[in-house]
Protein backbone atom coordinates (compact mmCIF):
# COMPACT_ATOMS: atom_id res chain seq x y z
CA UNK A 1 0.00 0.00 0.00
CA UNK A 2 1.30 3.31 -0.78
CA UNK A 3 -0.31 6.93 0.34
CA UNK A 4 0.26 9.47 -1.94
CA UNK A 5 0.16 13.60 -0.52
CA UNK A 6 1.37 16.95 -2.05
CA UNK A 7 4.88 18.29 -1.08
CA UNK A 8 3.49 20.47 1.95
CA UNK A 9 2.45 17.04 3.46
CA UNK A 10 5.61 15.16 2.52
CA UNK A 11 8.41 17.30 1.79
CA UNK A 12 11.20 16.43 4.60
CA UNK A 13 13.48 19.70 3.53
CA UNK A 14 13.07 21.94 6.36
CA UNK A 15 14.55 24.95 4.21
CA UNK A 16 12.00 23.89 1.43
CA UNK A 17 8.83 23.41 3.37
CA UNK A 18 8.59 26.17 5.46
CA UNK A 19 5.33 26.51 8.32
CA UNK A 20 4.22 29.69 6.24
CA UNK A 21 4.51 28.44 3.01
CA UNK A 22 1.28 27.27 0.75
CA UNK A 23 1.39 24.31 -1.39
CA UNK A 24 2.35 26.11 -4.57
CA UNK A 25 5.30 28.29 -2.45
CA UNK A 26 6.28 24.75 -1.60
CA UNK A 27 6.08 23.70 -5.04
CA UNK A 28 7.97 26.34 -6.48
CA UNK A 29 10.83 26.19 -4.09
CA UNK A 30 11.66 22.91 -4.73
CA UNK A 31 11.50 22.95 -8.40
CA UNK A 32 13.94 25.84 -7.84
CA UNK A 33 16.00 23.40 -5.86
CA UNK A 34 16.13 20.96 -8.36
CA UNK A 35 17.13 23.12 -11.21
CA UNK A 36 19.79 24.54 -9.10
CA UNK A 37 23.50 23.22 -9.28
CA UNK A 38 23.56 21.36 -5.94
CA UNK A 39 19.66 20.03 -6.25
CA UNK A 40 17.93 18.71 -2.96
CA UNK A 41 19.94 17.12 -0.08
CA UNK A 42 16.74 15.26 0.54
CA UNK A 43 17.50 13.16 -2.85
CA UNK A 44 20.77 11.45 -2.07
CA UNK A 45 22.62 10.04 -4.38
CA UNK A 46 24.37 7.78 -0.99
CA UNK A 47 22.83 6.19 1.73
CA UNK A 48 19.21 5.65 2.17
CA UNK A 49 17.68 5.80 -1.30
CA UNK A 50 14.55 7.11 -2.21
CA UNK A 51 13.72 3.22 -3.45
CA UNK A 52 14.49 2.04 -0.02
CA UNK A 53 12.25 4.41 1.47
CA UNK A 54 9.33 3.76 -1.08
CA UNK A 55 9.93 -0.21 -0.13
CA UNK A 56 9.63 0.39 3.11
CA UNK A 57 6.82 2.50 3.43
CA UNK A 58 4.98 -0.47 0.74
CA UNK A 59 5.63 -3.19 3.13
CA UNK A 60 4.47 -1.69 6.14
CA UNK A 61 1.24 0.56 6.05
CA UNK A 62 1.02 3.71 7.66
CA UNK A 63 -0.67 7.00 7.05
CA UNK A 64 0.95 10.37 5.42
CA UNK A 65 1.92 11.53 8.93
CA UNK A 66 3.77 8.35 9.60
CA UNK A 67 5.68 8.12 5.68
CA UNK A 68 6.37 12.47 6.40
CA UNK A 69 8.33 11.00 9.66
CA UNK A 70 10.23 7.88 8.30
CA UNK A 71 11.39 10.46 5.39
CA UNK A 72 12.84 13.14 8.15
CA UNK A 73 14.94 10.33 10.43
CA UNK A 74 16.28 9.69 7.15
CA UNK A 75 16.66 12.34 5.54
CA UNK A 76 15.12 11.09 2.06
CA UNK A 77 12.31 12.50 0.19
CA UNK A 78 9.06 11.32 1.18
CA UNK A 79 7.11 12.85 -1.78
CA UNK A 80 9.54 11.14 -4.54
CA UNK A 81 9.51 7.90 -2.29
CA UNK A 82 5.67 7.89 -2.52
CA UNK A 83 5.80 8.16 -6.19
CA UNK A 84 8.56 5.33 -6.78
CA UNK A 85 5.99 3.02 -4.82
CA UNK A 86 3.20 3.17 -7.69
CA UNK A 87 4.34 0.66 -9.25
CA UNK A 88 4.85 -1.59 -6.90
CA UNK A 89 2.00 -1.19 -4.67
CA UNK A 90 -1.36 -3.13 -4.67
CA UNK A 91 -3.53 -0.40 -2.50
CA UNK A 92 -3.48 3.07 -3.12
CA UNK A 93 -4.37 6.33 -0.71
CA UNK A 94 -5.09 9.04 -3.13
CA UNK A 95 -6.57 12.65 -1.69
CA UNK A 96 -9.84 13.83 -3.83
CA UNK A 97 -7.89 15.92 -6.08
CA UNK A 98 -5.64 13.37 -7.72
CA UNK A 99 -8.43 10.48 -7.92
CA UNK A 100 -11.16 12.61 -9.83
CA UNK A 101 -8.64 14.24 -12.12
CA UNK A 102 -7.55 12.32 -15.08
CA UNK A 103 -4.84 14.32 -15.45
CA UNK A 104 -3.51 13.59 -12.43
CA UNK A 105 -4.02 10.09 -13.01
CA UNK A 106 -2.61 10.01 -16.14
CA UNK A 107 1.29 12.06 -14.52
CA UNK A 108 1.04 9.01 -11.90
CA UNK A 109 0.18 6.19 -14.50
CA UNK A 110 -2.80 5.11 -12.97
CA UNK A 111 -5.46 3.17 -14.44
CA UNK A 112 -8.72 3.19 -13.42
CA UNK A 113 -9.98 0.09 -15.22
CA UNK A 114 -10.26 -2.85 -13.82
CA UNK A 115 -9.99 -1.65 -10.52
CA UNK A 116 -11.67 -1.11 -7.28
CA UNK A 117 -12.07 2.66 -6.02
CA UNK A 118 -13.74 3.15 -2.56
CA UNK A 119 -14.18 6.62 -1.70
CA UNK A 120 -14.78 7.47 2.16
CA UNK A 121 -16.23 10.38 3.11
CA UNK A 122 -18.80 10.22 -0.06
CA UNK A 123 -21.00 13.04 1.00
CA UNK A 124 -18.37 15.54 0.52
CA UNK A 125 -17.57 14.22 -2.93
CA UNK A 126 -20.16 16.38 -5.19
CA UNK A 127 -18.67 20.34 -3.36
CA UNK A 128 -15.21 18.38 -3.45
CA UNK A 129 -15.94 18.22 -7.53
CA UNK A 130 -16.79 21.60 -7.45
CA UNK A 131 -13.89 22.98 -6.16
CA UNK A 132 -11.37 20.84 -7.45
CA UNK A 133 -12.33 20.85 -10.94
CA UNK A 134 -12.74 25.05 -10.91
CA UNK A 135 -10.35 26.59 -13.24
CA UNK A 136 -9.13 30.03 -12.97
CA UNK A 137 -6.15 32.51 -14.48
CA UNK A 138 -5.34 35.38 -12.81
CA UNK A 139 -4.89 38.90 -15.01
CA UNK A 140 -0.64 38.91 -14.25
CA UNK A 141 -0.55 35.03 -15.96
CA UNK A 142 -2.64 36.51 -18.36
CA UNK A 143 -0.43 39.42 -19.15
CA UNK A 144 2.52 37.86 -18.85
CA UNK A 145 1.12 35.07 -21.41
CA UNK A 146 0.33 37.91 -23.80
CA UNK A 147 4.01 39.11 -23.62
CA UNK A 148 5.53 35.39 -24.10
CA UNK A 149 3.26 35.28 -27.25
CA UNK A 150 4.20 38.45 -29.00
CA UNK A 151 7.42 37.32 -28.57
CA UNK A 152 6.71 33.77 -29.82
CA UNK A 153 4.51 35.36 -32.84
CA UNK A 154 6.71 37.86 -34.07
CA UNK A 155 9.92 35.80 -34.18
CA UNK A 156 7.98 32.72 -36.06
CA UNK A 157 5.48 35.00 -38.06
CA UNK A 158 7.32 34.42 -41.56
CA UNK A 159 7.55 30.78 -40.72
CA UNK A 160 4.37 29.89 -39.62
CA UNK A 161 1.50 28.90 -42.54
CA UNK A 162 -1.10 30.80 -43.24
CA UNK A 163 -3.03 28.15 -41.23
CA UNK A 164 -1.19 27.80 -38.15
CA UNK A 165 -0.78 31.62 -38.54
CA UNK A 166 -4.66 32.37 -38.39
CA UNK A 167 -4.90 29.75 -35.32
CA UNK A 168 -2.03 31.93 -33.34
CA UNK A 169 -3.82 34.97 -34.15
CA UNK A 170 -7.15 33.59 -32.43
CA UNK A 171 -5.28 32.66 -29.91
CA UNK A 172 -3.96 36.16 -29.34
CA UNK A 173 -7.80 37.40 -30.04
CA UNK A 174 -8.57 35.15 -26.64
CA UNK A 175 -5.72 36.23 -24.32
CA UNK A 176 -6.49 39.69 -25.00
CA UNK A 177 -10.15 39.45 -24.56
CA UNK A 178 -9.63 37.59 -21.27
CA UNK A 179 -7.45 40.58 -19.91
CA UNK A 180 -9.91 43.28 -21.15
CA UNK A 181 -12.66 41.41 -19.20
CA UNK A 182 -10.50 40.64 -16.08
CA UNK A 183 -9.25 44.13 -16.20
CA UNK A 184 -13.37 45.60 -16.87
CA UNK A 185 -14.18 46.50 -13.04
CA UNK A 186 -16.34 44.85 -10.62
CA UNK A 187 -17.67 41.57 -9.93
CA UNK A 188 -19.83 39.35 -12.11
CA UNK A 189 -21.86 36.05 -12.55
CA UNK A 190 -21.76 35.18 -16.46
CA UNK A 191 -22.81 32.09 -18.36
CA UNK A 192 -19.98 30.74 -20.68
CA UNK A 193 -21.68 32.23 -23.54
CA UNK A 194 -22.14 35.82 -21.98
CA UNK A 195 -18.08 35.40 -20.93
CA UNK A 196 -17.27 35.05 -24.24
CA UNK A 197 -19.38 37.52 -25.95
CA UNK A 198 -17.74 40.48 -23.79
CA UNK A 199 -14.49 39.02 -24.53
CA UNK A 200 -15.25 39.88 -28.12
CA UNK A 201 -13.85 35.94 -28.96
CA UNK A 202 -17.84 34.60 -29.04
CA UNK A 203 -16.89 33.88 -32.95
CA UNK A 204 -13.70 32.27 -32.35
CA UNK A 205 -14.07 28.26 -32.16
CA UNK A 206 -11.90 27.28 -29.03
CA UNK A 207 -12.18 23.36 -29.69
CA UNK A 208 -10.25 24.11 -32.45
CA UNK A 209 -7.81 26.58 -30.55
CA UNK A 210 -6.94 23.83 -27.76
CA UNK A 211 -6.95 21.32 -30.19
CA UNK A 212 -4.01 23.39 -32.17
CA UNK A 213 -2.74 24.17 -29.02
CA UNK A 214 -2.10 20.56 -27.77
CA UNK A 215 -0.92 19.40 -31.27
CA UNK A 216 1.73 21.88 -31.65
CA UNK A 217 2.86 21.57 -27.98
CA UNK A 218 2.93 25.08 -27.43
CA UNK A 219 2.83 24.73 -23.35
CA UNK A 220 6.21 23.24 -23.93
CA UNK A 221 7.31 25.69 -27.51
CA UNK A 222 6.07 28.80 -25.07
CA UNK A 223 8.71 27.80 -22.36
CA UNK A 224 12.03 29.12 -23.76
CA UNK A 225 10.38 32.64 -24.45
CA UNK A 226 8.23 32.73 -21.12
CA UNK A 227 11.68 32.19 -19.02
CA UNK A 228 13.17 35.61 -20.78
CA UNK A 229 9.99 37.35 -19.74
CA UNK A 230 10.51 36.43 -16.61
CA UNK A 231 13.96 37.61 -15.85
CA UNK A 232 13.19 40.39 -17.86
CA UNK A 233 10.39 41.40 -15.36
CA UNK A 234 12.71 40.27 -12.55
CA UNK A 235 15.16 42.58 -13.57
CA UNK A 236 12.88 45.64 -13.70
CA UNK A 237 11.81 47.61 -10.86
CA UNK A 238 9.27 45.99 -8.78
CA UNK A 239 5.75 47.02 -9.75
CA UNK A 240 2.97 49.16 -7.29
CA UNK A 241 0.49 46.92 -6.20
CA UNK A 242 -2.30 48.27 -8.19
CA UNK A 243 -5.21 46.22 -8.94
CA UNK A 244 -6.21 45.04 -5.72
CA UNK A 245 -2.90 44.73 -3.64
CA UNK A 246 -0.28 41.72 -3.32
CA UNK A 247 1.09 40.94 -6.77
CA UNK A 248 -0.64 37.33 -7.64
CA UNK A 249 0.91 34.19 -7.64
CA UNK A 250 2.44 32.97 -10.70
CA UNK A 251 4.95 30.14 -10.94
CA UNK A 252 8.25 30.21 -13.62
CA UNK A 253 8.22 26.63 -13.97
CA UNK A 254 5.07 26.19 -15.42
CA UNK A 255 4.07 27.24 -19.38
CA UNK A 256 1.98 30.42 -19.05
CA UNK A 257 -0.26 28.75 -21.54
CA UNK A 258 -0.87 25.85 -19.20
CA UNK A 259 -3.72 27.87 -16.49
CA UNK A 260 -5.19 28.92 -19.96
CA UNK A 261 -5.21 25.91 -21.68
CA UNK A 262 -7.60 23.87 -18.71
CA UNK A 263 -9.91 26.93 -18.97
CA UNK A 264 -10.48 26.07 -22.42
CA UNK A 265 -11.03 23.03 -22.10
CA UNK A 266 -13.30 23.84 -19.94
CA UNK A 267 -15.51 26.37 -21.61
CA UNK A 268 -15.44 24.51 -24.75
CA UNK A 269 -17.38 21.81 -23.47
CA UNK A 270 -21.08 22.20 -22.61
CA UNK A 271 -21.77 25.39 -21.21
CA UNK A 272 -24.71 24.71 -19.11
CA UNK A 273 -22.05 22.68 -16.80
CA UNK A 274 -20.69 25.97 -15.08
CA UNK A 275 -20.66 29.60 -14.65
CA UNK A 276 -17.85 32.18 -14.88
CA UNK A 277 -17.24 34.64 -11.99
CA UNK A 278 -15.09 37.72 -13.16
CA UNK A 279 -13.28 39.62 -10.65
CA UNK A 280 -11.25 42.78 -11.18
CA UNK A 281 -9.50 42.60 -7.75
CA UNK A 282 -7.23 41.50 -8.55
CA UNK A 283 -7.93 41.22 -12.07
CA UNK A 284 -8.76 37.00 -12.42
CA UNK A 285 -11.10 35.16 -14.23
CA UNK A 286 -12.45 31.48 -12.69
CA UNK A 287 -15.00 28.57 -14.01
CA UNK A 288 -16.94 26.90 -11.98
CA UNK A 289 -18.78 23.53 -12.72
CA UNK A 290 -22.45 23.55 -11.74
CA UNK A 291 -22.91 20.12 -12.06
CA UNK A 292 -20.75 17.46 -10.34
CA UNK A 293 -21.30 14.24 -12.64
CA UNK A 294 -19.37 15.51 -15.71
CA UNK A 295 -16.26 15.06 -13.21
CA UNK A 296 -17.33 11.72 -11.82
CA UNK A 297 -18.20 9.83 -14.80
CA UNK A 298 -15.05 8.07 -15.27
CA UNK A 299 -15.30 6.17 -11.88
CA UNK A 300 -18.23 5.32 -12.61
CA UNK A 301 -17.46 3.58 -16.00
CA UNK A 302 -13.74 2.80 -15.67
CA UNK A 303 -13.50 0.79 -12.54
CA UNK A 304 -14.84 -3.01 -11.99
CA UNK A 305 -16.74 -1.62 -8.76
CA UNK A 306 -17.21 1.89 -7.02
CA UNK A 307 -17.60 2.03 -3.48
CA UNK A 308 -18.89 5.56 -1.78
CA UNK A 309 -18.71 5.25 1.96
CA UNK A 310 -18.79 7.20 5.12
CA UNK A 311 -19.93 7.57 8.24
CA UNK A 312 -22.92 9.81 7.49
CA UNK A 313 -24.23 9.06 4.10
CA UNK A 314 -27.70 10.17 4.79
CA UNK A 315 -29.77 11.21 3.06
CA UNK A 316 -27.87 10.26 0.15
CA UNK A 317 -30.55 10.58 -2.58
CA UNK A 318 -29.04 14.21 -3.58
CA UNK A 319 -25.94 12.87 -3.73
CA UNK A 320 -26.92 10.57 -5.76
CA UNK A 321 -28.81 12.65 -7.84
CA UNK A 322 -25.91 14.78 -8.61
CA UNK A 323 -23.41 12.00 -8.94
CA UNK A 324 -25.95 9.62 -11.28
CA UNK A 325 -28.53 11.85 -13.28
CA UNK A 326 -27.98 9.23 -15.69
CA UNK A 327 -28.64 6.15 -13.17
CA UNK A 328 -32.43 6.60 -12.59
CA UNK A 329 -32.36 3.27 -10.75
CA UNK A 330 -29.23 4.45 -8.62
CA UNK A 331 -31.25 7.47 -7.14
CA UNK A 332 -34.41 5.25 -6.60
CA UNK A 333 -31.82 2.54 -4.39
CA UNK A 334 -30.54 5.94 -2.47
CA UNK A 335 -34.21 7.28 -2.18
CA UNK A 336 -35.19 3.82 -0.49
CA UNK A 337 -32.08 3.48 1.51
CA UNK A 338 -32.86 7.10 3.02
CA UNK A 339 -36.08 5.63 4.44
CA UNK A 340 -35.25 2.36 6.04
CA UNK A 341 -33.21 1.22 9.29
CA UNK A 342 -29.38 0.90 8.87
CA UNK A 343 -29.90 -2.86 9.40
CA UNK A 344 -32.55 -3.27 6.59
CA UNK A 345 -30.82 -4.72 3.02
CA UNK A 346 -31.46 -2.40 0.37
CA UNK A 347 -31.77 -4.08 -2.96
Amino acid sequence: AVQMAGRRQLCTNPDVNLPNRSEEAVTEACLDLQKSGGGCRCKPKEGVSLEDLALHGSAMTSDVEDLATLGQKSSTCAYYASRSSLPISRVVCLPYNTLFSRGSRAALGIDLRGSVVVVDEAHNVPEALRQMTSRGVGGDALERLRKTFDVYVAKYEGRLSGKNLEYCRNLQSVVAGFLKVARGGGKKLRTVDEFLFDAGVDHVNLSKVTRYIERQELCRKLMGFYKKVVEAEEAAPAPQAGDGGKPQFVSKHVSPLSPVLDLLKRISGKSAEGKIIVDSNPPAIRYFLIQPHAAFDDLVTQPAALLLAGGTMRPFEHVAAELFPSLPSAVATAAAADGKPYSDPVT
